[in-house]
């Protein structure tokens, strides 16, 4: 399940010319870490298919309610510089109050491919990622 949600997290809502790059580092250990150490850095959002939080409704509540209106369910899988919470399967609302304003380069992978939230490094850069269809 980790692999897949975190082959379809690229696959889905990163920048075409990205994609290989990152999938290739995927598959090694050594590889992994440098690509989760990088995502709070660049800008590797597919901007078609990440769509910034009104700043008025960055909350944990509006941004929980957004997803779960989106199709999430209960869990999600978190890819994240914070080594606390990386690589984890857990509850939606849990993974959201952990990374809150103190986790930039975070995704919380809700189905995989499909929809995903992301917070980066600057202030306010939270996003839905959403897509009608998983890209591999």
């Amino acid at each position: 399940m980790k692999a897949d949600h975190e082959r379809a997290l690229v696959g889905a809502f990163f920048a075409p010319e990205v994609r290989p790059r990152y999938l290739s580092l995927l598959s090694t250990v050594k590889g992994r870490k440098k690509f989760v150490s990088r995502l709070a850095h660049l800008d590797l959002r597919d901007a078609r298919f990440a769509h910034l939080i009104d700043p008025e409704v960055q909350t944990t509540d509006a941004i929980e309610d957004d997803l779960k209106r989106r199709g999430a369910p209960a869990s999600c899988y978190v890819v994240s510089e914070n080594p606390r919470v990386d690589g984890r399967q857990m509850a939606l609302r849990d993974a959201l109050e952990a990374i809150g304003g103190s986790a930039p380069g975070t995704f919380l992978s809700c189905v995989a491919g499909c929809l995903a939230y992301f917070e980066g490094e600057e202030p306010g850069a939270r996003y839905v990622c959403e897509r009608a269809y998983p890209r591999r």
